[in-house]
């Protein structure tokens, strides 16, 4: 075939895998198609299902793919049936069917040692079981009362069942069928019907092709996309996690050995921003990435992110990397198993952390080495809450601020603001109920606070630690196996477990209560002087941000910069 002979001739002049040849040939097909099923009718959505089905069976044909047909067919007719099932039990019957089904494929590949230079399907399962879970659990919020949903799964419930050429063009939407992105069922089917592209103005939008930014958004994550694919092909064989395992690796100096585990992830990370980025691009020309407008009226082209690389290679903490890796990967391990393993009325915990991590490490494949990368991430982001619920709190400037009436006439307060409703901290540039004056124009929120030095260096360390645990962790996602992970672990130092369980060891062994303590004891002493100086005439005092307890609530109120903690 023509793609045969091109993949071959690729490979002869870069060396790179013809499979994986084969697949970015595809990442760059999907920008002319993108711009023939944009042109598709609203009124037709049929033919928009049709389109996507036929061009993924036709990339499957094309990769030899002949049984990952078969697969894909029986993993999307099994759910079908499931999803018709008016129990409570249908989201966890789906998830169970689709993720055995995803799991035997992940152990043929092992059985018949296949290499992560072949693609084969579960690349492209690995999607659809990310979708058909979503849409299980979309089907069972749209038969729950409001009551019992969360804001999220309020937008996201699908109330009026699908067809089956809808479900169809679901599964097979072809930007996102071989490596994502994925997306909920309400988003695609607001795609295919135009209803996706809000009005502006009083107006409504009449077709996606006369928005603004869509082709040249498109085309930048095409652009990048294939920077990053180009750096890949240049290093990847130059620079890589195998070199860890030649002999002697191990007697250079230990600093240098740490440097180069950062250049070997950075390196292999590329291969998946540039897959993730042509993908996106080729979303957003069929329309799917359109996310409303932003405050000055421009388009927001970014509802098919999958990676943010910056913030992911600068992240000043592990919480911020992980909601930009993979995102969409993230968003429904978030909405499909750490919120649904929690039980109602409770907050997500180290169990729920865990289990979390456990699926995702199943998803990914049935590699050892996996497992290890997963296991040592759960440890690290337990470190990470523990360090931003215990230690960060004490580099914040104080939890309030005062102000003085600036004129006679401003009427004065003699109480502190009260806390905004559901513990959540003032957004600066909103006014607050029971603050005099802070509508029609004056508000009373300060800004947050500016980071004081010691604040920077925390967050320089964080990223600099933030990045190394990444590059450690990834280690046994390369290498595959448990003991070429273990023995690449142990050529590196060991540098990325101890980082982790030290701190682990300190919080476990005493220090977590010991710094909240300490916490609790300078929130006490703030509250003796606010009451000092609370009685002053024309003083208004700013509200602190909210007062919990909980160390796993923390981290979520001290965004802005302020601390929180409660007095009892």
């Amino acid at each position: 075939m023509l793609m045969d002979s091109i993949a071959s001739r690729l490979h002869s002049i870069t060396g790179a895998p013809e499979d994986q040849i084969k697949v970015f040939i595809f990442f760059t097909l999907n920008y002319p198609l993108g711009h023939l099923y944009i042109r598709i009718p609203n009124e037709l959505p049929a033919l928009r299902h049709i389109f996507s089905i036929f061009i993924s069976l036709y990339a499957l044909l094309e990769l030899k793919l002949y049984s990952g047909i078969a697969h894909e067919l029986f993993s999307i007719s099994g759910v079908w049936v499931l999803l018709r099932w008016k129990h409570k039990y249908m989201p966890w019957a789906v998830f169970f069917f689709a993720m055995v089904h995803l799991m035997y494929n992940h152990l043929y590949r092992i059985w018949f040692h296949l290499s992560v230079e072949n693609f084969d399907i579960t690349f492209s399962q690995m999607v659809l079981v990310m979708k058909i879970t979503t849409l299980a659990w979309n089907i069972h919020d749209g038969r729950q009362p409001d009551e019992f949903l969360d804001q999220q799964q309020k937008e996201s419930r699908v109330v009026q069942f699908p067809s089956l050429l809808e479900y169809l063009g679901y599964c097979f939407y072809f930007p996102g069928f071989l490596v994502g992105p994925s997306c909920d069922f309400h988003t695609y089917r607001a795609l295919c019907s135009g209803t996706l592209y809000t009005p502006r103005e009083g107006k409504a939008v009449p077709a996606v092709t006369v928005l603004e930014g869509r082709k040249r958004s498109a085309y930048y994550h095409m652009a990048i996309g294939a920077v990053n694919i180009v750096i890949w092909l240049t290093c990847n064989s130059r620079v890589n996690y195998f070199q860890v395992m030649q002999e002697g690796w191990e007697k250079q100096a230990f600093v240098k050995r740490v440097f180069l585990v950062q250049l070997m992830g950075i390196v292999q990370r590329t291969k998946y921003y540039g897959a993730w980025k042509l993908s996106e691009g080729a979303a957003i020309l069929t329309g799917l990435g359109f996310n409303g407008y932003t405050r000055d009226g421009k388009t927001l082209w970014n509802r098919a992110t999958n990676v943010n690389i910056l913030n992911v290679e600068f992240a000043p903490n592990i919480k911020l990397l992980l909601d930009n890796w993979n995102v969409n990967t993230n968003v429904w391990l978030r909405h499909c198993v750490y919120k649904r393993v929690t039980p109602r009325g409770k907050k997500p915990g180290f169990r729920s952390s865990m289990l979390t991590f456990l699926v995702s490490a199943l998803w990914h494949g049935s590699e050892s080495g996996y497992y290890l990368t997963f296991i040592q991430g759960g440890f690290v982001q337990t470190v990470a809450r523990m360090m931003r619920s215990c230690v960060r709190p004490f580099l914040l400037p104080p939890v309030v601020e005062i102000r003085r009436a600036t004129t006679d006439t401003e009427p004065s307060t003699r109480a502190a603001t009260p806390a905004p409703e559901d513990g959540v901290s003032p957004v600066p540039g909103t006014p607050i109920s029971g603050v005099p004056g802070s509508s029609g124009g004056k508000v009373f929120v300060p800004p947050p606070p500016p980071p004081t030095l010691i604040k920077r260096i925390y967050d320089i360390l964080g990223m600099i630690c933030t990045s190394m645990e990444l590059n450690y962790c990834a280690a046994p996602f390369i290498l595959l196996t448990a003991k070429n992970s273990l023995l690449g672990w142990g050529k590196m130092g060991w540098y990325g477990t101890w980082m982790s369980f030290v701190p682990l060891l300190f919080f476990w062994l005493g220090g977590r209560p010991f710094l909240l303590g300490k916490l609790k004891q300078r929130a006490e002493k703030e509250k003796r002087r606010l009451e000092r100086i609370e009685h002053l005439p024309g003083v208004v005092v700013v509200p602190p941000s909210p007062v919990i307890t909980k160390a796993d609530e923390v981290e979520e109120f001290v965004d802005q910069g302020w601390t929180a903690t409660k007095l009892d």
